[in-house]
């Protein structure tokens, strides 16, 4: 389950060279009225962020929350709290206090516990202003709380296993979808160019260029310089070293690179076409989806002589 946000000042705070395109309206970037340091920065501050949390809001908050966001609300919620007198300790803490309770219980209605804010409120009024409390009432209520608290937890946790459930399911199904569109990929590769051979393992591979260099043991310890660029079996590329020489210990990568890295010598220019099983697997990360297959453009370059 994702976790929802609350924005505070220290996670919207950026250089102001970091301001996205848009910041060349001309009403933004040619303001009036500035007649002091203080009003100068609090314009450029202000439009800095605004510009660099509006640019990236989408990619901070949860879809199912992205989806009903609303700007004006945002900046509603962001006023009231702005302009409460600082001088109101009491009344700050409060909002502080209360901001982390309804976190708390969006958190928990997600889960399957529903928080009747209304009752909570008169509840949690009549017992804050409460001097002294006889200790059998204290010990009544307290292991009432206690019973049902137990039962929220149980709840929630009901429903983290059904959620968690129907997320390995989902992510098994597409696993299995992304596996066998790269097997289709590849086979229909191999069917048109008979320089495409594949290894007991399962990783396919097209030499461009066979080198006449050193083949890394399998139990070297010295990373190998290479050169590559990943991508997916749609040509989309999703990770590169951009040109220049990165090394890779033989043991600290995914099964099929560190094979490649063992079979052919430096020199070598090769097209590997990796299953998910000597890649990713069926979990994927980040930029690769479960089950998917994988295209590297290889070249294993020459190892620099030692000083």
């Amino acid at each position: 389950m994702k976790k929802l946000l609350l924005f505070g000042a220290a996670a919207v705070m950026i250089a102001a060279a970091s301001c996205s395109k848009n910041a060349a309206n001309g009403d933004l970037a040619n303001p009036s009225g500035l007649s002091n340091f203080s009003d100068s920065l609090a314009y450029y501050g202000g439009t800095v962020q605004g510009l660099d949390l509006g640019a990236n809001i989408s990619r901070m908050l949860p879809p199912e929350i992205m989806a009903n966001f609303d700007k004006d609300k945002f900046l509603a919620g962001m006023k009231t709290v702005l302009d409460v007198d600082t001088a109101n300790q009491s009344y700050i803490l409060g909002m502080s206090y209360a901001l982390q309770l309804k976190q708390q219980f969006m958190s928990q209605a997600q889960m399957g516990v529903e928080m009747n804010v209304d009752d909570y409120f008169k509840a949690f009024s009549a017992a804050f202003k409460t001097d002294s409390i006889a200790d059998s009432i204290h010990s009544s209520i307290y292991g009432n709380a206690q019973m049902l608290m137990g039962k929220a937890q149980t709840i929630m946790m009901q429903r983290q296993q059904e959620m968690q459930a129907a997320q390995l399911k989902a992510m098994e199904e597409k696993a299995l979808a992304n596996d066998n569109r790269g097997k289709q990929y590849v086979d229909s590769l191999k069917a048109t160019d008979s320089e495409i051979k594949t290894t007991e393992s399962g990783l396919s591979y097209k030499v461009i260029t066979l080198g006449n260099g050193a083949v890394a043991d399998k139990e070297a310890k010295d990373p190998v310089p290479v050169k590559y660029v990943g991508k997916h079996i749609d040509g989309t590329q999703f990770d590169s070293s951009n040109g220049e020489t990165v090394k890779f210990p033989v043991n600290g990568v995914v099964k099929g690179f560190s094979e490649a890295l063992t079979t052919f010598p430096a020199g070598s220019k090769v097209v590997l076409y990796m299953p998910a099983d000597l890649a990713y697997g069926n979990q994927g990360n980040q930029s690769i989806e479960p089950g998917e297959t994988l295209i590297f453009e290889l070249e294993i370059c020459e190892a620099e002589p030692a000083n």
